[in-house]
């Protein structure tokens, strides 16, 4: 039944390039709104960090999905980014997908 939470893919199982457009646009979304991290954004917009992820999904045009596991205190593990399908199991990360990554790690540490 779509809609219902058994429905929503978990992160683990969603292909590289959707996880990637999420992560790009929870970037793009906290850096345009003040920075800081997930727990900032979801203060400024007046909801928690699991109330923001759908808005998360909904900007980067993925429906019904799960964060990842340890969101939102801890960042996606490269470990499991290398898991995901699409991913290339054993080869290093491709290096637009590596600056991406990083680039995104960097919006999201808090601002000192």
């Amino acid at each position: 039944m779509a809609g219902t939470p058994s429905s929503k893919r978990k992160f683990e199982e969603m292909h590289i390039e959707d996880v990637f457009v999420i992560m790009i646009k929870i970037s793009e979304l906290i850096y345009e709104t003040g920075g800081g991290g997930i727990a900032d954004f979801a203060a400024r917009m007046g909801k928690t960090p699991l109330e923001v992820w759908p808005i998360f999904c909904a900007e980067a045009d993925v429906e019904q999905c799960e964060p990842w596991p340890g969101y939102p205190d801890k960042t996606v593990p490269r470990e499991v980014l290398e898991k995901l399908p699409g991913a290339d199991p054993g080869q290093p990360m491709p290096d637009l997908h590596r600056e991406m990554y990083e680039e995104h790690q960097r919006r999201l540490k808090p601002k000192q």
